[in-house]
């Protein structure tokens, strides 16, 4: 619930599993959030929003709802993410920080597969390799928008 309403609390806690940066050239173009909401252009996934969080520093996340009949582009959320534009550095860096319920949806299953062997084939091991394929789409992406950023502050300052 706390994500869905962009609670700046909830996007600062979380396991940072991802971080990727780009380097850009020197600007004062400051971006903005309603320019990083046209960015995603992918229309098979769920639309990545935006929201700013301070100076130069943005939440971001899958859309919970979108407009086409399917709800998150058909896959769990498993992280959020942050960007952040460095000035003095030249460069944007966004983080992947690992939603919670993953987490204990992995665990509970973990330990319920210790207990029973047969889920660990039936239900475990398909679960685990369906989240690491969601993890590298997720990671695709988020690379993705860090490049895309440094692209739009490198043609504004040219």
């Amino acid at each position: 619930m706390l994500i869905i309403f962009w609670n700046k609390f909830y996007f600062q806690l979380g396991i940072p599993i991802f971080k990727y940066s780009v380097k850009c050239n020197p600007s004062t173009f400051r971006v903005t959030e309603e320019r990083l909401n046209r960015i995603d252009n992918d229309r098979t996934l769920a639309k990545i929003g935006f929201k700013k969080y301070s100076i130069d520093v943005f939440m971001f996340v899958e859309s919970y709802l979108q407009k086409s009949k399917s709800v998150r582009g058909g896959y769990t959320l498993l992280m959020r993410g942050m960007l952040y534009i460095d000035d003095e550095d030249s460069q944007v860096t966004v983080y992947g920080l690992l939603n919670t319920y993953p987490i204990f949806f992995l665990a509970l299953s973990g330990f319920y597969a210790s207990l029973e062997q047969s889920f660990v084939i039936s239900f475990f091991l398909p679960v685990l390799v369906f989240e690491i394929i969601i993890y590298f789409v997720q990671l695709k992406r988020y690379k993705s928008i860090a490049r895309r950023v440094a692209l739009i502050i490198d043609e504004a300052g040219s």
